[in-house]
């Protein structure tokens, strides 16, 4: 009796650390969000959600830069609410639900994975500095990319075959860059014998089916896997030019290219020491977090490696795992947690700020 009230406590404990963890995202959504609404800025006309938005209304799938899985859900919530003056609004209540999922799942994912502080350590990676919670404001599909990689990770870690299966088979379909996670994750299952062929064929179809409708409308073999920006290498080496390139133009005066080279080569080192150290032996599923930010920043351009600092958060992951029994947290100093989360969020206000006036001058 006394084990099951203890279980009923325990469980009741988690669920309202669920909800709490789900209100700071709404709400640390809600206030950079705020933020960009009160600066003015137009992110159809001054970020790529222009291109998103076009997709969505032109229902054009084979756009050299975006793929149709946002666009389409997007799509969806426009034909709902057909007022000209919330379509923005309508991709943003995508975004700011997929964000809260996202938090949700990652606090789950901590428990699974035994995390000391689970809650602490799912806001770390929730307001990761910098970008945390201002890249999933804008219209696009980062914030539903999030949910599905860490969605994916939590059901592979409970042993949850099908729904795995269908959760990965997506996530082509919203982001290309995402390619080498879903590689990953596919080989380690097949490695550890999570999935068989029928759910192989779950995984690959919709990407297959893709591909193949884009070719017979005009499309090249490999048109899924061109980038949409130009490729011109500025450091001239064959790998890693968009981190050295980005670290060259931050040294020729561009202070965002500077801050995004520094942390892009210093979470590159930090993903090359854990795969060293082995942290993922006894959970090889964390090398689909571990080799994507690697394979990213090493053949992605200047002008396209941003799309690899997305990846960098999952990088927190395995490091949590690294210093199981080791108190990295502050022990009966809740403050002192707190103000970590806290300097975490207010570089999302900094770094929102900055890259409005920057892009203002």
């Amino acid at each position: 009796m006394k084990v099951q009230f203890n279980s009923i406590v325990s469980r009741v404990s988690q669920v309202r650390t669920e909800y709490l963890i789900g209100v700071y995202a709404l709400l640390s959504w809600l206030a950079i969000n705020m933020l960009f609404s009160f600066i003015g800025i137009d992110w159809v006309n001054n970020s790529d959600s222009g291109w998103y938005l076009d997709v969505a209304l032109n229902l054009t799938p084979f756009d050299s830069a975006v793929v149709i899985g946002y666009p389409l859900l997007w799509r969806a919530l426009i034909e709902i609410v057909p007022d000209p003056s919330l379509t923005v609004t309508m991709g943003q209540i995508i975004n700011v639900i997929c964000f809260v999922g996202f938090a949700v799942i990652t606090y789950w994912l901590m428990i699974t994975l035994n995390i000391q502080q689970p809650a602490l350590a799912a806001l770390l990676i929730i307001f990761v500095p910098l970008t945390g919670v201002t890249s999933v404001i804008q219209p696009r599909a980062n914030a539903l990319l999030l949910l599905l990689v860490f969605s994916s990770i939590w059901l592979y870690a409970t042993n949850r075959s099908l729904l795995f299966a269908l959760v990965v088979s997506l996530i082509p379909l919203v982001h290309r860059s995402a390619l080498p996670f879903v590689g990953m994750i596919v080989l380690i299952a097949l490695w550890e014998r999570r999935i068989r062929l029928r759910m192989l064929l779950i995984i690959v179809t919709p990407l297959a089916i893709y591909w193949l409708i884009g070719i017979s409308q005009g499309q090249d073999l490999i048109w899924y896997l061109r980038g949409y920006a130009n490729n011109d290498s500025i450091s001239g080496l064959p790998l890693f030019d968009g981190l050295i390139g980005t670290l060259i133009l931050g040294v020729r005066g561009s202070m965002p290219d500077l801050l995004q080279g520094t942390f892009l080569g210093a979470y590159v080192i930090l993903a090359i020491f854990l795969l060293i150290k082995g942290v993922w032996h006894n959970q090889k599923v964390l090398l689909a977090l571990i080799v994507p930010p690697i394979f990213l920043v090493a053949v992605q351009p200047a002008d396209e490696v941003w799309a690899a600092y997305n990846y960098t958060r999952f990088l927190l992951v395995p490091t949590f795992l690294f210093f199981q029994g080791v108190r990295w947290y502050p022990p009966g100093k809740a403050v002192v947690s707190h103000g970590i989360v806290i300097f975490f969020f207010i570089t999302q206000v900094i770094w929102s700020l900055y890259t409005v006036w920057y892009g203002a001058n």
